[in-house]
């Protein structure tokens, strides 16, 4: 662990100057923190790496983390990925949410994504104002933005959303989004929510059993059948 983390540490130190060389010495760095066994010390280490990793190069970055074969530890550091490609590129973020395996993770991740977009709702980011994913996302966030104030102000985002997902080109992103949806409508419209989870293709079992399971918890905690 020691030669990790010193490791990290030199590549902090020269990545204002060599940017090339303090993302290989990350990369090494990380190839060596995940031979090691499982422990809190090594998943915070491995985050830290990806992070610093990402600020670096993001293609790179995230091609590194989808060759990673444990899927808890690549969703892990996604998530990582994620955040920090959110900062200044959405798209790369979306990206990263969409290779999540794990439904609510993903979510919180798209749910980050769709509350900078409503933030920022005019910036000039690349592929920003064309891609109807940041449309979803955008529309998403500013209505759980209006949630915090009052929840009948957000139904017109989350329909606006809603309409943009169609427009979304591949059917695993829709399904996705439509999970998203649905889990943070069921928060005040279960009955929309469930309409909304069964527009997920079938072929994506896994955020359909997510946002349908989202559905029925709100419909128990609310005496509903």
């Amino acid at each position: 662990m020691g030669q990790v983390i010193a490791l990290k540490e030199v590549a902090v130190n020269i990545k204002n100057t060599q940017p090339i060389l303090a993302f290989d010495i990350i990369e090494k760095a990380l190839v060596q923190v995940l031979t090691l066994p499982e422990e809190p010390q090594g998943r915070k280490l491995s985050a830290q790496l990806v992070s610093e990793a990402a600020l670096l190069n993001k293609a790179e970055t995230f091609r590194m983390v989808l060759r990673i074969p444990d899927r808890e530890t690549k969703d892990l550091l996604l998530v990582e990925a994620g955040n920090v490609f959110a900062r200044e590129n959405p798209l790369w973020a979306f990206q990263a949410a969409n290779e999540i395996s794990e439904s609510s993770w993903r979510l919180a991740l798209y749910q980050k994504i769709a509350e900078r977009e409503a933030k920022d709702p005019t910036s000039p980011r690349t592929g920003r104002l064309k891609d109807p994913a940041l449309k979803v996302l955008g529309e998403w966030g500013m209505g759980r933005e209006r949630a915090k104030k009052e929840e009948s102000r957000t139904t017109p985002f989350f329909e606006k959303a809603l309409e943009e997902v169609a427009k979304v080109r591949y059917d695993r992103e829709q399904s996705y989004l439509l999970c998203g949806l649905a889990a943070d409508w069921a928060a005040f419209d279960e009955k929309k929510a469930l309409q909304v989870a069964e527009r997920i293709s079938p072929h994506f079992p896994e955020p359909l059993s997510y946002s349908l399971l989202q559905v029925g918890t709100k419909c128990l905690s609310t005496g509903q059948e």
